[in-house]
């Protein structure tokens, strides 16, 4: 017997003396059962290794379906309807014709009449204008130029308001046609006050300035030229001699008392709703002038 010998395992007596210490400490605090059950429990786990580290969640993507944004739809419409109604393609600075028609597919229109009036309200006193092949074409009243002539000797001090009085001026209309020999005939006193209020103006451009749809008039060389809307640059059917672009040039000088001559030349002014520029020729150079509307 005395050669039996009991192995005694060291390292498991200092576990369970420390093991004493620990449950003595949670005899001390209350609720110890509970502290001391959740401590044996970590314990085993730790001594059967059977904590385990935390895995991260496994993330599946998703399979989003992302609805179609409606300004996407729009667009795709849009695109299919310029595929089946392609607009026009913008006009080269050579081809545009004039703000209305160029290069929109629509046909500049080859003719056009209408009449204007000379002193707004006053049927009486009207002209027609005709545009045909490129040309604008003023149609005024008829009359004989010797006519036209001595009604300037006749009413040179006359102002617009006592031309436009019928009663007064027919009288003297008829005074004018009995010394010069001439048929007289009602209408006659009409077609009188038309060339007197005109010749009042600017003379043969002063028509012009009446059409509303005319935007630019410009002389050159003695020819005029319009710009129409809806039809662009045209040939005016009016031709004026040096003394008459002269007397235009002079007429809207004086009337925005600006002073021109050969020592100033140019004039750059404002007359009624138009800008005018104009430049005194001298030699063999021609003046000539431009007139916008505003």
């Amino acid at each position: 017997m005395d050669d039996i010998r009991f192995l005694i395992d060291e390292k498991k007596v200092k576990t369970e003396e420390e093991l004493k210490k620990i449950l003595e400490v949670f005899d001390e605090k209350k609720q110890g059962a509970r502290y001391l059950s959740r401590f044996v429990r970590a314990m085993f786990l730790v001594a059967g290794g059977e904590v385990k580290k935390l895995e991260k969640p496994e993330i599946k993507p998703m399979n989003i379906f992302i609805k179609e944004r409606p300004e996407t739809r729009i667009v795709e419409k849009v695109v299919r309807i310029k595929e089946k109604f392609p607009l026009p393609k913008p006009p080269k600075p050579h081809e545009i014709i004039n703000e209305s028609f160029a290069g929109y597919g629509l046909e500049k229109p080859k003719e056009y009449e209408d009449s204007f009036q000379l002193v707004e309200g006053n049927m009486s006193l009207s002209f027609n204008v005709k545009i045909s092949n490129d040309v604008y074409s003023i149609k005024e009243p008829d009359i004989d130029n010797g006519v036209i002539d001595k009604s300037e000797e006749f009413f040179k001090s006359w102002k617009k308001e006592e031309i436009l009085n019928e009663k007064k001026i027919g009288k003297k209309v008829k005074k004018m046609f009995k010394k010069l020999k001439k048929e007289f005939k009602e209408g006659d006193v009409h077609v009188v006050q038309y060339y007197l209020i005109r010749n009042l103006g600017l003379g043969k451009v002063e028509p012009l300035l009446h059409d509303p749809n005319v935007s630019s008039i410009a002389c050159e060389n003695g020819k005029i030229f319009v710009e129409r809307k809806n039809f662009g640059r045209l040939d005016a059917n009016i031709s004026m001699d040096p003394e008459e672009i002269d007397d235009v040039i002079g007429k809207i000088a004086d009337a925005t008392k600006k002073e021109i001559s050969e020592e100033m030349p140019i004039l750059a002014t404002e007359y009624l709703e138009f800008n005018v520029n104009a430049t005194v020729g001298f030699g063999n150079v021609p003046s000539t002038f431009s007139i916008k509307r505003s």
